[in-house]
């Protein structure tokens, strides 16, 4: 009885929640607003915001960070501006492809925006909705592809065809998947060879590709080996080979500009965040202070002692041949002429770096937990006893 009692009055009172829970919704409605569609708002303190990568356009510094910021400065650093951003997603990484004025810059809820003033503005090219959608659309043509095969294959060739498709069918599901949940998948890193043809990466194993300078783009990520749906972390490469590395030591190679690719022996089970190429030199750097040199072109690997036991963050190569690195602390490391262990500069920031920058005429610019901050040449040195 008293139940019944209960939905009765429950019923009564059903318009009057409606109408409540109506308003709720119409409140909330108004406060929010949609992060891939709200321009980033302007703010005094935007340089002393979180910030993830910083690069150069001519003399122009870029910087990208928390909330959709973007910064830029026309004066080494001394001063920043912030930049128009169409979005107000967190972004990780900037690139200038020959430090020209064409730019990119990616981000979470998969978010690729394009400058074509040297960061002045930005537009979006995309975001995590149409990238999981351009996933979907790769691994629906290239299972197609097999199914085509396995109908002209002779017996003794369809066992490996076979699992290849059920390896691809399994990648588009979970695919599939992320086009029902939404545009969740950040992008993590960004490499251009050129203005035109470049890549992006990102969590389990989102990956796009241009080659029309942003204009269009597509997914080659079923021509990478990766079944788990790792992480791709970072990206780099040069003339020889294009290097991924990512989530549990996965390391991808590709020495024929991107077409295809070989998944490689990791010398590593933890997550690497970093990967610098020059020519047959390769430096991967990863959890709690690993990091390991290929001096092969990726064939084989050798430890290489840090000194520390915190996540290392970004490398860069020196004019005479030796890294620089930072950690996700106040300190820098170099390595010694072979490469083969580093040191900590005596020198420390005011925050946790998480990219920095050195400029041939001027300071060097880091970013990281607190903001972007130049630093001038007499307040450190590369030099190591």
């Amino acid at each position: 009885m008293k139940s019944a009692c209960a939905r009765q009055l429950r019923r009564l009172h059903r318009p009057a929640q409606v109408a409540v829970f109506a308003l709720l919704l119409s409140v909330q409605a108004q406060a929010f607003e949609d992060p891939l569609h709200a321009p980033a708002i302007q703010v005094p303190v935007a340089a002393q915001s979180l910030l993830l990568d910083v690069a150069l356009t001519g003399s122009r510094i870029v910087a990208v960070g928390e909330r959709g910021h973007i910064l830029y400065s026309d004066d080494l650093g001394q001063s920043w501006t912030q930049a128009e951003v169409p979005v107000r997603v967190m972004l990780t990484a900037v690139t200038f492809p020959d430090a020209g004025p064409l730019g990119w810059a990616v981000g979470h809820q998969g978010v690729i925006l394009m400058s074509q003033d040297g960061g002045l503005t930005w537009s979006k090219q995309l975001d995590g909705n149409q990238a999981h959608q351009l996933m979907v659309d790769a691994f629906t043509t290239a299972a197609e592809a097999r199914i085509e095969a396995l109908e002209l294959a002779a017996e003794s060739e369809r066992e490996p065809l076979e699992m290849e498709l059920e390896s691809l069918e399994f990648m588009l599901d979970d695919s599939a998947s992320f086009v029902e949940e939404g545009p969740v998948r950040p992008f993590v890193d960004l490499w251009f060879k050129n203005p035109s043809e470049g890549f992006a990466v990102g969590t389990f194993g989102l990956i796009l590709r241009t080659r029309d300078g942003g204009k269009s783009w597509y997914s080659p990520a079923p021509s990478l080996k990766n079944p788990d749906a790792r992480h791709y972390n970072a990206m780099a490469g040069d003339e020889n080979a294009l290097f991924i590395a990512g989530e549990g030591g996965h390391i991808q190679r590709s020495t024929d500009g991107g077409e295809t690719w070989e998944l490689l022996d990791s010398p590593y089970e933890g997550s690497f965040f970093d990967v610098v190429v020059d020519k047959e030199r390769v430096l991967l750097l990863g959890l709690r202070g690993n990091a390991f040199l290929s001096e092969d072109n990726g064939e084989t690997w050798a430890p290489v002692e840090t000194g520390t036991n915190l996540n290392l963050s970004k490398a860069v190569l020196l004019e005479d041949g030796r890294f620089l690195m930072s950690q996700y602390a106040p300190q820098l490391l170099i390595s010694n002429p072979d490469s083969t262990a580093f040191k900590r500069l005596p020198w420390s920031s005011t925050g946790a770096i998480s990219s920095f920058l050195i400029l041939q005429q001027g300071p060097m610019i880091t970013v990281g937990t607190n903001g972007v901050t130049a630093h001038s040449a007499q307040s450190f040195s590369v030099e190591v006893n």
